[in-house]
């Protein structure tokens, strides 16, 4: 069985082509179509953005305000 994937875009008639294609003449194949996943930047709208931390560790309060420490 050869599986072969392809892209291809649907015409204003609601019909694709398909070129090239590595079968014989007369040859029986399964076709299954199926939507184009979602882009990317789509799916990941942070994926490119800049993040930056200047200090990751850096406690969020300062130390002589815990309660805990005192």
């Amino acid at each position: 069985m050869t599986t072969l994937q392809l892209n291809a875009v649907v015409g204003e008639d609601g019909s694709i082509k398909l070129q090239g294609l590595p079968f014989k003449p007369g040859e029986k194949i399964t076709v299954t179509v199926e939507n184009a996943p979602a882009k990317d930047t789509e799916r990941y709208p942070l994926r490119g953005s800049i993040i930056r931390y200047d200090d990751p560790f850096e406690p969020a309060v300062p130390p002589e305000d815990w309660e805990a420490l005192q």
